[in-house]
């Protein structure tokens, strides 16, 4: 699920951001040492991203479930909300409507990755 979350948030704020600017400057399809530092760069930063949307998501969920004694929706979408929220701060250019809506996103689609789990 929380895959999911950070993935759309992901999406969402790179849709954003092309519309701005080049998301790895640096990186322009040639081969030379400074393409391959960027790429390495970059890579590095995406990881730091999905082990930081892990590990809130994962730590929130079972935060409230033990918090509240009870293991059910509003959990995951409290959990989903700030996992986008902490994906949206990520970003370079931080504006309130991207962390709004990658929190109703991530919402959004951690919920209904949790109530669909029950049907397929």
């Amino acid at each position: 699920m929380f895959l999911l979350v950070s993935a759309t948030c992901a999406w969402l704020s790179i849709f954003n951001n092309c519309k701005k600017r080049h998301r790895a400057p640096d990186l322009r399809g040639e081969t030379n040492r400074k393409s391959l530092e960027a790429l390495v760069r970059n890579t590095g930063k995406e990881s730091l991203q999905w082990g930081l949307a892990a590990g809130v998501y994962s730590g929130l969920t079972y935060g409230l479930s033990e918090a509240r004694g009870v293991h059910d929706w509003k959990n995951i979408a409290v959990a989903g909300a700030i996992t986008g929220v902490a994906l949206a701060l990520t970003t370079a250019d931080i504006s309130h409507e991207q962390i709004v809506q990658c929190a109703i996103t991530g919402a959004a689609i951690s919920t209904a990755a949790n109530l669909l789990t029950g049907i397929f």
